[in-house]
């Protein structure tokens, strides 16, 4: 009993002070909390990424080529559909395949984003392969136009941690590419970078 009356206090005591925070952050005077409110607003819309992201929207073919070492000169190919369409508002570009790999039908989500409070796109993947989600993050690289995004995942099996980016190269209304690299030492096997996954979308007219 002493001790479940200790967190309690504690948690109140916790929950006082971050608004005691909160409240000493918040602006002095009405047009300083009205400036503060537009700015959550405008951040919480979306913006020319986003309609960036929009003009992706509709059918596509894809061809899926997968490299299983880095020493591979030949890949595996896996030709497949996909269905993309902005949801939550035109926020989220929602991208649904289907192919068939080693025999077995496969199935990825794919939901991609802009982070406006970071300016970087955002991707969480999901797939019938794994019950478990895959997220990257990045900036449009300046200088070559690419959209590079990192993020990190565990092997299921053998429990290592893995490096990756996702790159993505949009080459017009009607194409782009989607890149899976890996850069951590298991998966380059010590060669720096890995390029495991290369997609290529073509849409359908």
């Amino acid at each position: 009993m002493k001790s479940t009356v200790s967190a309690i206090v504690q948690i109140t005591t916790l929950t006082v002070f971050c608004s005691s925070v909160l409240l000493a952050q918040m602006p002095a005077t009405p047009e300083e909390q009205v400036a503060l409110t537009q700015k959550y607003q405008e951040l919480s819309e979306p913006g020319p990424e986003h309609l960036k992201l929009a003009e992706l929207a509709g059918n596509w073919t894809f061809q899926n080529k997968v490299w299983m070492s880095p020493t591979d000169t030949t890949s595996v190919v896996v030709d497949g559909q996909a269905e993309a369409k902005m949801v939550l508002g035109g926020r989220f570009l929602e991208l649904k395949s289907s192919s068939s790999y080693m025999g077995m039908p496969y199935e990825e989500l794919l939901m991609i984003g802009f982070d406006r409070r970071s300016s970087e796109y955002t991707t969480v993947r999901f797939d019938n392969m794994g019950t478990y989600c895959v997220a990257t993050q990045g900036p449009t690289d300046k200088a070559t136009g690419l959209i590079v995004m990192e993020g990190k995942d565990i092997d299921p099996v053998e429990g290592i941690a893995l490096k990756f980016k996702n790159i993505c190269d949009i080459k017009s209304k009607d194409q782009f590419t989607f890149s899976v690299i890996f850069t951590d030492s298991v998966m380059s096997q010590g060669t720096g970078n890995f390029k495991m996954v290369e997609i290529v979308y073509n849409r359908v007219k």
